[in-house]
């Protein structure tokens, strides 16, 4: 039995924050749940929300279908979203480490999905499936299921090769959490620096089910994709030799546009990879499969 600790980063998001941690507490499943909330000295009524949930898990009133529920609140100011992570990941107690920001979801069934995957194999660095939903909480898309490579995180092409590796969807063992310190001086890509850090010493490893729902709004961070590009590119840099450079260079000018047609995607794939492990998870089962494309079947 594990404990799998989240934290969300929070600053004045009363619109929202209300079902991202009902999404939480309602999992269903044979694990404990650490909720850590690190909110910014919100002036809206943000906190007041937090507490009114922590206070009907404390009287036994909220719905709680997992073994156990705690919520752990700070509130205090700090120097960005990133500073807040840091917070909630030093204190963080569980085996299974995430974070999810004030805005969006867990699907129903997620968390048990994590566990079922973290128990049945060895696996350290694992990653969901996500949806995209509206200010009214509406599915707009489903993401395919995508195979992220290592190399490409590690040399910053993720952007380019696949979608961007999303928080909301990952999920890792607390001994990652120990090897890499986030740092809070980025303000847009500190999600990145993790990713990027992790796949120095663990395989990325992708889940084939629908774990998270990432939320479309016009104050998210992720709206400033030119300033986390920037923040990127600072990240990686050191990281990239020669080959690589060239390597990013020809995805981006000439495979991308080769890649819209399934037989170069399919042809190319095959020259280009070697298999990769993938998560296929049904009835409760876990199956290690391999890929040689970065799309699962």
């Amino acid at each position: 039995m594990a404990t799998i600790s989240i934290i969300t980063p929070v600053y004045n998001s009363e619109a929202y924050i209300g079902e991202t941690i009902q999404s939480i507490i309602l999992q269903k499943g044979n694990f404990d749940i650490e909720y850590i909330v690190v909110d910014g000295k919100s002036t809206d009524s943000t906190n007041l929300i937090i507490e009114r949930y922590k206070k009907s898990i404390k009287e036994e009133s909220a719905f709680i279908q997992c073994n156990s529920v705690s919520i752990i609140h700070i509130s205090e100011k700090d120097t960005g979203m990133y500073d807040a992570l840091s917070k909630g990941l030093r204190i963080a107690t569980g085996d299974i480490h995430c974070y999810l920001n004030a805005s969006d979801l867990f699907l129903p069934g997620a968390l048990e999905s994590v566990h079922t995957a973290f128990t049945n194999t060895s696996f350290s660095w694992i990653r969901g499936n996500v949806c995209y939903i509206d200010e009214f909480s509406a599915v707009q898309k489903f993401e395919k299921k995508l195979i992220y490579l290592n190399r490409y995180i590690v040399n910053g092409y993720h952007g380019f090769f696949n979608s961007f590796t999303s928080q909301e969807t990952m999920f890792w063992r607390k001994d990652l959490t120990k090897k890499v310190g986030i740092d809070i001086n980025y303000r847009y890509a500190g999600d990145f620096y993790l990713w990027h850090n992790f796949a120095k010493h663990a395989t990325l490893i992708q889940l084939t089910t629908y774990t998270s729902c990432f939320r479309i709004h016009a104050d998210q961070k992720s709206g400033a994709l030119e300033k986390y590009m920037q923040e990127c590119d600072t990240i990686i840099q050191g990281s990239k030799t020669s080959y690589w450079k060239f390597n990013g260079l020809l995805y981006k000018y000439i495979l991308k546009h080769l890649f819209k047609y399934k037989f170069f995607y399919y042809l190319i794939s095959v020259y280009y990879f070697k298999p990769v492990d993938y998560i296929d998870l049904a009835d409760n089962v876990v199956t290690v499969k391999k890929s040689y494309t970065t799309i699962i079947p």
